[in-house]
This record gives C-alpha cells, structure tokens and sequence, in this order.
C-alpha cells in the first residue's frame, strides 16, 4: 500500500490517516459496496438487484492527498476535484478518525432510503431526493478512495460547528456520471473485467494480473513492467492540458475564489510543454532538495513522503501536485487579479499568470530524503514567462480572448498559438 506521510509546498506539514485508519476506510466501502453486489438492499421503492460488475476499492495516498488539502481549508462545500468527492461534518466528536470515517461512509449510505431502483441503470439527479454519496460509494466502476480529516477551529462557510470535524474522501475513477448506470445488475461477479476476480461479490484486482507468461514446450518466462523513471509522453501531455483545463475554468470566468468568482480572462495564453524547460526543472528535483533553485522564471513544487519504495506512477504524482498548486483558490480574493500580491497564494497565481506560456515538469524519487528513512517523491514544474510578479495584474479582466494577442487565435476560452 502507497502511504502518503506527507505532501508540501516549500514547507513540510505532517498530516494523514494512519494505515489502520485507511484500511478501516476501504473496508468501510467494500462493506457497502458488498452488500448491494449480492442484490441484500432495500431502497425506495424495492430490494436493489444484484451488481454484475462492482469493483472493490482499494486505498491510494495520492487521492488521500488531494482529499487532505482540501480538508485542511475546512470548507463545506466541493472543490471541483477531478473525480469523485464527498463530505461529512460534525461539530462534536472525540477526534476517533476510525469512528469518524465510519460515520461518515453510514451517512452517506443511508440515502440509499431515497433511491429509485429505476436510476440503477440510468443516473440522474431529483433535486428532491438526495442520493449522490450514497451512489459514489456504490458506483461500480469506482475503485480507488482516499481520505483526509482536519480540526477546524471555524468553518469558513458554516456556523456552529467551531472546533468541528470535516471528513473528505475523494474517488477514483470519477461516479454520478448522468445516464450512466450506477452498475451493471446480474449475478454478483458475473461481468468482471478480465485483470479482476472475484472475491466476496466484488470484483477484485488480479494479484497476477500484472505479469505476462510465455511459454513453449522447453521455456516459462515472466516479465512484469519496469518502475517508471522518467517522463513518458503521455505524463507531458496530461500534465499540459491539466495545467489548460484549469487556465480554461478561470478564462471562462467559472473558478471560484474565496469571495466569488474569479472575473472571465480577456487575454489567458494556453500553455505548451517544452521538454528544454522540462530539463531544468528535472535537474532541480534530481537535487532533492527541497526549496526555491535559481531558475529565471516560474516555479512550483510539492513533496511526499511513503513508506513504500514501489515505483509510483508520474501522471498521478502530476495530478495530485496540480491539484495541490490549485487547491489555493479557496482562499484566493478576487482583488488580486488586478494587482498581484504575494499573500495571494503564489503557486495557483503561477498556474493562471496569463502570460505565463510555456511548462515543463519533473519528478524525481528521493530515498531516505530525511532521517526518519522514510521514502520521498519531488515533484518539480518550471514555468516560461515568471509569473507571481508583485503589482502586476495576473491578467486582463474582460470576455474570454477578447485581447488574444497577435499570432494567437481563441480555443475555448484560451489564446492558443497559431
């Protein structure tokens, strides 16, 4: 199991579930997810049929991680996670994480009282009946969850819970899709992909599904994947249009701050991944060090540490560090888009600088980084041209490519190159 210790941007804050308390979390899922897979669980309107294809979740530190930041803005409300998202308050409890996870999965699971079997095969939202926890949870596709839990003194969006829990489990991959069913009903098991088994009426990962054999009549050879590292391809292109699909929800004028929304882009460039810039920013995690390097432009960086040494795949430690950089528009004002200032929060500000043009990323596994022994991933992104420069505008207010500037031409929302 992957177990994130912790994540920071240029300062280290431990924070995390136990690996008790994570195992107490799938479990609490798996739980559920069994029960409607074996066709046991009375709805609304009738007894649920039998799920042909749940998945049973398995724990990711990734997802946990981008589950803890946005708990630790002790905000109510969804932070538009690329996945699925839900949430659990209280204002009183003795701070037992186990008890709380566990209430928290039962909370979400008792709408089930409110689901119509009809939407089984066909989700879709009644804005008068709540369901969408308890669907996430159940979703048969979803098979990775992780969690985050912060203390808050306040809530920023809420009274009466000072000194309050807020519970946030993200998922992967994402449910409540509309249309799509929530599973495939049949035998328990019956319309398991080919890589999982069955195990207690969930579809489980196949331990050996990972290797390939072949044989003739002298020979058997296994070969199973090598660790990743480097960057492949497919990581720059996710981490480039990651970077673009944020850049896009604020050029559209649909990012919220922490007084709003942020005001449409009038002149937001769309970024392009340039591998010289990528260079740079490997040599500087090859370093391990963890701070601020000379680079003469922009520069954002996360750290984790786990106590595996398994090979941790880039696109996710790219999506998390992203997620990570964005996660400070929570506390975002909308007055600094016309006149930066450091208080802004400087690694969002770096994701949407408008004249920002350019990225490159890399990530660099850093063994025995500090004297616990424990096992560390930097994860570094240069940008061309710096953004974060004080008193300047982050960029032009006013409908989205209206001031594009020449060479460019307007692509959803952003000013890409000719």
């Amino acid at each position: 199991m992957k177990v994130l210790l912790y994540i920071a941007c240029l300062a280290t804050t431990a924070f995390g579930l136990t690996d008790d308390e994570r195992t107490a979390t799938v479990e609490f899922h798996n739980e559920k997810k069994r029960l409607i897979a074996a066709g046991q669980q009375a709805a609304l309107n009738g007894v649920l049929p039998a799920a042909a294809n749940m998945y049973e979740y398995g724990y990711d530190a990734t997802v946990e991680a981008s589950a803890q930041a946005w708990a630790n803005n002790c905000t109510f409300e969804h932070n538009g996670y690329a996945g699925g998202q839900n949430l659990y308050a209280v204002s009183a409890s003795d701070g037992n994480y186990t008890e709380l996870l566990q209430n928290s999965v039962n909370s979400w699971y008792s709408e089930i009282a409110n689901f119509n079997i009809s939407n089984v095969n066909d989700f879709e939202v009644d804005p008068n009946l709540v369901t969408g926890h308890f669907t996430q949870v159940i979703w048969a596709t979803s098979y990775l969850v992780g969690c985050g839990i912060t203390q808050c003194a306040t809530f920023t969006n809420m009274d009466g819970y000072d000194n309050g829990y807020i519970v946030v489990c993200n998922y992967q991959t994402q449910g409540n899709i509309i249309s799509e069913p929530v599973y495939l009903t049949g035998d328990a098991c019956s319309q398991c992909p080919s890589d999982r088994y069955c195990v207690d009426s969930l579809c489980a990962i196949n331990p050996n599904a990972t290797t390939t054999e072949a044989t003739s009549t002298t020979t058997t050879t296994t070969t199973t994947a090598a660790p990743q590292t480097e960057m492949y391809d497919s990581d720059r292109t996710f981490v480039v249009d990651y970077h673009n699909d944020y850049r896009r929800t604020v050029a559209l004028g649909e990012q919220a701050g922490s007084n709003g929304n942020l005001p449409s882009a009038a002149n937001m460039l769309e970024l392009v991944y340039d591998t010289v810039i990528e260079a740079d920013a490997q040599a500087w995690a090859n370093n391990c060090s963890f701070g601020y390097s000379s680079y003469a432009g922009g520069q954002n960086m996360i750290l984790y540490e786990t106590s595996s040494s398994s090979s941790q795949n880039y696109t996710v430690l790219l999506k998390a560090a992203v997620d990570e950089f964005v996660s400070q528009a929570s506390s975002f004002n909308t007055s600094y888009v016309a006149d930066y200032s450091s208080d802004a929060g400087s690694l969002f500000s770096q994701v949407i600088w408008a004249n920002t043009s350019s990225l490159g990323c890399g990530v660099q596994a850093c063994p025995n980084y500090d004297s616990t022994g424990f096992y560390a991933y930097m994860v570094v992104c240069f940008y061309q041209g710096a953004g974060d420069i004080a008193g300047q505008p982050i960029y032009t207010q006013g409908d989205s490519c209206s001031q594009c500037p020449s060479g460019t031409t307007c692509d959803n929302g952003l000013c890409a190159t000719s």
